[in-house]
C-alpha cells in the first residue's frame, strides 16, 4: 500500500503524527497543492474532492479522510491504542476528536485560508470571512482552554487521536495570526506536546 500526501498541510500532519505514534512506515507519493496537482484527473479518480491524504490499499482501494485512514490502521496495528478501548473511552475520543476538528481546526484554517494572500491560489478568498472565522476560533479556544485546565490530555489518561487534532489546530494559530498566548494553559500544553517525538518530527 502507499500514501498520497503533501508536505506541511494540517491534515497530512495529523496523519503523520498518528503513523509515527504507531511506528507505521508507508511508501509515499507527494503532490504539490500550491501548483494544484490535486486537480489532476488521475488524483480526482481516487479523491473526488481533491483532498489529501489518500491511502491506497494493496488492491488499489482508495481511502481518504484522516480519521478514516487512522481508524483503518487502528484495527491493523491496535497498539498503542489511540481511539480508546472501552465503549466509554471510544465515545469520548470520538466526541473530542470532532470538537477539536470542527470547533478549533476548521475556523482556524478558514481564518488562515481566507486571510493569507498566498492562499488565494487555493481559495476564493473573502476577507470578512477570515475575520469571522478568527472570532469563532478565538471563542472555541477559550472554551477549550477552560476544558484543559489541570488536564494532561484532551479526554483520556493518555495520548489519543483527539490530542492529535488539538495539537495540529493549536500549531495553526500562528499562521492564522491568532496569538495563542491569550490562553496560557493552551500555550503551555502545546509546548509540552511538541516535545513528543511524533510531533517534533513535523519540523524536521
Amino acid at each position: 500500500m502507499r500514501l498520497i500526501t503533501t508536505q506541511g498541510a494540517p491534515n497530512p500532519q495529523r496523519l503523520d503524527i498518528f503513523l509515527h505514534e504507531k511506528s507505521i512506515e508507508l511508501t509515499r507519493t507527494h503532490i504539490n497543492l500550491m501548483e494544484r496537482e490535486h486537480d489532476d484527473e488521475s488524483f480526482r479518480a481516487k479523491s473526488p474532492f481533491g483532498r489529501v491524504p489518500v491511502l491506497l490499499l494493496d488492491d488499489e482501494t482508495p481511502i481518504g479522510e484522516v480519521e478514516a485512514i487512522a481508524r483503518y490502521f487502528e484495527e491493523v496495528v491496535p497498539e498503542p491504542n489511540l481511539f480508546g478501548l472501552s465503549p466509554r473511552d471510544k465515545a469520548l475520543v470520538s466526541m473530542w476528536a470532532g470538537l477539536t476538528e470542527f470547533e478549533l481546526m476548521t475556523p482556524i484554517a478558514h481564518a488562515f485560508r481566507h486571510g493569507h494572500p498566498r492562499m488565494g491560489v487555493l481559495e476564493e478568498q473573502v476577507a470578512d470571512y477570515a475575520l469571522v472565522a478568527a472570532k469563532k476560533a478565538s471563542y472555541g479556544l477559550g472554551v477549550f482552554a477552560n476544558h484543559m485546565q489541570h488536564r494532561d490530555y484532551v479526554c483520556l489518561d493518555h495520548f489519543t487521536f483527539a490530542d492529535i487534532n488539538a495539537v495540529v489546530a493549536l500549531r495553526m494559530t500562528k499562521l492564522a495570526k491568532i496569538d495563542l498566548n491569550q490562553w496560557p494553559v493552551l500555550q503551555k500544553w502545546l509546548e509540552k506536546m511538541c516535545k513528543r517525538p511524533s510531533i517534533a518530527a513535523l519540523d524536521q
